[in-house]
């Protein structure tokens, strides 16, 4: 794990603890789940079923998914690229442009 990944596990493993919590808190809450939608309440579910670890991982996958989806080169959630790229220091726009300037020079 390079020290970018490192930064976003530690992150999605935080944000993991605190999901785990709230589903242990509010499994007992009769007013939450009588107000609560069904995928409110199966993501209840999920959230005390799963482990920390594999709720940090989705949490970690999604955010990149989202930080790094693009359409027509445009960022499509830059809430979520800004966010990584505070968690990671890392600067997407200038990692993609090496990446480009890599395959142009191998070509050549």
């Amino acid at each position: 794990m390079d020290k970018r990944e490192k930064k976003l596990w530690n992150w999605a493993f935080k944000e993991a603890r605190k999901d785990k919590n709230w589903a242990k808190k509010t499994q007992h809450n009769k007013k939450w789940i009588a107000g609560a939608s069904n995928m409110s309440k199966e993501m209840l579910q999920e959230r005390l079923t799963k482990s920390i670890q594999e709720i940090a991982k989705e949490k970690m996958d999604y955010l990149i998914l989202r930080a790094s989806g693009e359409q027509n080169g445009y960022v499509i959630d830059k809430p979520a690229r800004k966010l990584y790229e505070k968690i990671t220091g890392a600067n997407l726009e200038r990692d993609k442009a090496r990446e480009n300037r890599k395959s142009r020079n191998m070509r050549n």
